[in-house]
């Protein structure tokens, strides 16, 4: 575990240090207007061309016509029966870092939490990562080219969740919809033809990798780790005093609402670990949702073997083999296990395969490798 550990270590930072400074802004505030400026965050998973965010390191582009999806008008209803729970809602922090039970009940709110009687006033006060996808009842959901016949799927208004409607397409699982990559223009809300850009990967998770992974490797929050929660904070718009957090956790409250709380059947007791792995499910809320629908699921192979290849200078299958060599060399020497297991443990589908790639990668067998490093030590 500590080879692996150390490897997501190492990786991730390399991805973390050269992009932490090019986060895409988030203003906090929802458009509302087509006059008002828009959210650079927001528009980051509704819009055609993702080319010049810097943070999105891996998308998918669609073309009007040619390879389109839905998720447009599935954002703009209650995108096929998958909402949020209220656990999930309550689990996001307020502005000022601290849980909602810190501010009174989950039901009502000191004023500063405003309870969760209504959607609006769960909005209040929150992590803008919140704030800004939940959709609230009277919000406008199209802005520009309201006019345009071609987007047939579009409700212009948002409305109360129809929570007990059983249309699969336009009814709402729970109270809580989200309008995560939903368009404000109506150009793309076409019936089975929208074409905004699906983001697969982003730089975001490598701070959030590199945090977790050192955690869990040192049982504390390194320098590195302590700016990369600092960056990510000032991103989303709420306090970056996330030592205050951890103190103001309550394992029991979040057990009241959060399966995450547990792990192996017992509350999670370390609190700091818990958060980070709350700051995770806060920024990529329900992006797995797009994925789903559009993203991952119909990613050509060829297309992505392409671009990865020019853009590290070796094949994706290259690069893994490369990296499950590394593994197997790092466990010849420092353990006594059996080649077999060690096959296993890096990934190989068998010994025979770890044979053939290790002779073809190190012009040696494994056994010949462990034996030659353990003669330099003699």
């Amino acid at each position: 575990m500590k080879y692996f550990l150390e490897q997501a270590v190492e990786a991730s930072k390399l991805v973390a240090d050269k992009y932490k400074g090019s986060l895409t802004e988030n203003t906090g505030v929802l458009q509302q207007s087509a006059d008002d400026p828009s959210n650079p965050y927001f528009d980051m998973f509704a819009q055609e061309d993702l080319s010049d965010v810097k943070e999105v390191l891996l998308w998918r582009q669609y073309a009007r016509g040619l390879s389109t999806h839905n998720i447009n008008a599935a954002a703009g209803r209650g995108n096929y029966r998958i909402g949020l729970t209220r656990g999930f809602v309550q689990n996001f922090l307020m502005k000022d870092g601290t849980p909602v039970y810190a501010h009174g009940s989950y039901a009502d709110g000191d004023g500063y939490y405003m309870g969760d009687k209504t959607v609006a006033d769960v909005r209040v006060n929150r992590d803008p990562r919140l704030s800004i996808f939940l959709k609230e009842p009277g919000q406008k959901n199209i802005l520009f080219e309201v006019d345009n016949n071609e987007g047939t799927e579009v409700v212009m208004e948002e409305p109360y969740p129809a929570i007990t409607s059983g249309d699969g397409e336009r009814g709402y699982a729970t109270g809580y919809a989200l309008r995560k990559g939903g368009s404000f223009n109506r150009k793309y809300y076409a019936n089975g033809g929208g074409y905004t850009a699906a983001v697969c990967f982003r730089a975001a998770e490598a701070l959030l990798n590199y945090m977790e992974a050192s955690y869990l490797l040192n049982g504390t929050l390194d320098a590195t780790a302590r700016e990369y929660w600092t960056v990510l904070r000032q991103r989303a718009g709420i306090s970056t005093d996330f030592d205050k957090t951890i103190a103001a956790t309550d394992m029991s409250k979040e057990a009241e609402n959060d399966w995450g709380a547990y792990t192996g059947g017992s509350v999670i007791s370390d609190k700091t670990l818990y958060n980070i792995r709350r700051e995770r499910r806060c920024e990529f809320l329900a992006e797995g949702l797009a994925t789903w629908t559009c993203a991952v699921a119909f990613l050509n192979k060829y297309y992505l073997s392409h671009e990865f290849t020019r853009y590290y200078g070796i094949s994706p299958i290259s690069y893994l083999t490369h990296r499950r060599i590394e593994v197997c060399k790092n466990l010849l020497e420092n353990t006594d296990h059996e080649i077999s297991d060690i096959a296993h443990l890096a990934g190989f589908s068998s010994q025979s395969y770890l044979a053939q790639s290790f002779r073809k990668y190190c012009g040696m067998t494994a056994g010949e490798y462990r034996r030659s490093k353990k003669n330099q030590t003699i």
